[in-house]
């Protein structure tokens, strides 16, 4: 998946996105309903667009 350049998400379940920051060709990620928001994701060098609307993450405490 290394040459993966979008990910869409989006109508799942998923808490989480586990190795999200390993997909560095990534360009556009579309996800929701999240608990989580990776930390690496700031890895991510290529990534244009990004929606995480009505997502359940919140800023830690």
């Amino acid at each position: 998946m290394g040459r993966l350049e979008v990910l869409k998400l989006d109508s799942n379940d998923l808490e989480r996105i586990p190795g999200v920051g390993e997909l560095r060709s990534l360009r556009e990620l579309d996800s929701n309903v999240i608990a989580e928001i990776p930390a690496n994701l700031a890895c991510l060098v290529n990534l244009k667009k990004i929606y995480l609307g009505k997502n359940l993450a919140r800023a830690p405490a």
